[in-house]
């Protein structure tokens, strides 16, 4: 069966795909049908095309880098004076974050007995995209971890890595965009 002739302004209407909350037009029964169902639909991708330009716009004003303050307190007995583990810490998490070294990490054992208050360990790693820094106070089992980096990171996916590797039984952070106007 074949559908009845449109109407001039139907024909342009449908042709457009301009949504009109009025018609004054006498239309056949089918053509309004239709274009209720063509407006909704273009409705709907109006919607949907202004969220992704709202997307496109973020991407667009990003910021120069991206920090993640962690501060872990009462962590697993020994893990601030476990040189391996800290090496080994600062080694998988630029893998888990995707990371480019720039050169090795190193970590640097805090005299104890000449700074009883400050004994720990204190850890670095460049990156290409910044850098990650772990710093440990074995008198009082916390733990500062910084990771800063020029794109944008899971800050949920770091805190549990953190978590795993020093259970600390509490945890605060502190997030940071910086560098904002850096693109404009």
């Amino acid at each position: 069966m074949r559908p009845p002739k449109r109407s001039f302004l139907a024909k342009k209407y449908l042709d457009r795909k301009v949504y009109y909350s009025t018609i004054l037009i006498v239309l056949t029964k089918i053509e309004i049908n239709a274009l209720v169902l063509l407006s909704s639909r273009y409705h709907n991708h109006f919607k949907e095309s202004l969220s992704v330009k709202k997307i496109q716009r973020k991407k667009t004003s990003k910021a120069f880098g991206y920090e993640l303050v962690l501060d872990l307190y009462n962590c697993r007995t020994g893990a601030c004076d476990d040189v391996r583990l800290c090496y080994k810490f600062l080694n998988d998490i630029v893998a888990f974050l995707g990371m480019h070294k720039q050169a090795p990490a190193d970590v640097i054992v805090t005299n104890a007995k000449k700074y009883p208050d400050k004994a720990g360990l204190s850890g670095w790693v460049p990156l290409v995209e910044s850098s990650v820094v772990i710093h440990t106070l074995s008198v009082k089992d916390y733990i500062s971890v910084d990771v800063y980096c020029c794109k944008p990171f899971s800050t949920k996916g770091v805190k549990a890595f953190v978590k795993k590797y020093y259970g600390p039984k509490k945890m605060e952070l502190q997030y940071v965009v910086r560098g904002k106007n850096y693109y404009r």
